[in-house]
């Protein structure tokens, strides 16, 4: 019986799943964060390890800063009912519990600013959407309260509780195999969307 769950587990892994491996390793990470749009990021450094859970049916990625104070886990599947990728996430900053995220397949090419910086060959792997508190502090230097205090929240945009929701968009950009850049971007004061935190990932070794 053992065996036969095992072998069901292994057949629920799909392409999709396995596209997420391709991030299983050890990494250094460079974290540049935006408080606001046209400011200079405060820079941070740290490390981070993904690896595979059941047979592959999921990732685990730990992220632990060196700079500052900042430890964070995301558990990362793909939900084939609904056609999309889901992740959860939990940090030490965050006064919300559990960030939940869902995700879709992209493989369209990163925009031009960062193919300038980083090379032609960059593609968005995958795109994620999720909102938050504006008062939420799941990021460092208030970069979503200087977000609301700009921002005219439509109705929609407020829970029955009255708080503010602000939301936030999740860039995977895979350069190479040993590269990755994650882009989050956050409501722009004067419309749009601005860059708010941009980790670089480097395989460790290469």
């Amino acid at each position: 019986m053992a065996e036969q769950a095992e072998n069901g587990q292994r057949e629920n892994v799909t392409e999709m799943h396995k596209a997420l491996h391709d991030f299983v390793g050890e990494w250094t990470v460079t974290q540049k964060i935006w408080s606001a749009p046209n400011t200079d990021p405060v820079t941070h450094r740290g490390k981070t390890r993904c690896s595979m859970t059941l047979d592959g049916l999921g990732t685990i990625m730990i992220t632990e800063m060196d700079t500052w104070d900042f430890k964070g886990v995301a558990l990362i599947t793909y939900n084939r009912k609904q056609s999309r990728y889901d992740l959860a996430w939990l940090d030490t900053i965050s006064d919300e519990g559990m960030t939940l995220m869902q995700g879709r397949q992209s493989r369209a090419p990163s925009h031009a600013f960062l193919r300038s910086e980083f090379g032609e060959t960059a593609t968005q792997e995958r795109e994620w959407t999720t909102v938050v508190a504006a008062a939420s502090a799941c990021l460092p230097r208030d970069a979503l309260n200087a977000v609301a205090r700009h921002t005219v929240a439509a109705p929609a945009a407020a829970t029955p509780s009255g708080i503010t929701e602000v939301p936030l968009r999740l860039v995977e950009n895979k350069i190479s195999e040993n590269q990755w850049v994650l882009e989050f971007y956050a409501p722009s004061p004067g419309g749009g969307q601005f860059l708010v935190q941009q980790n670089t990932f480097n395989r460790a070794g290469h």
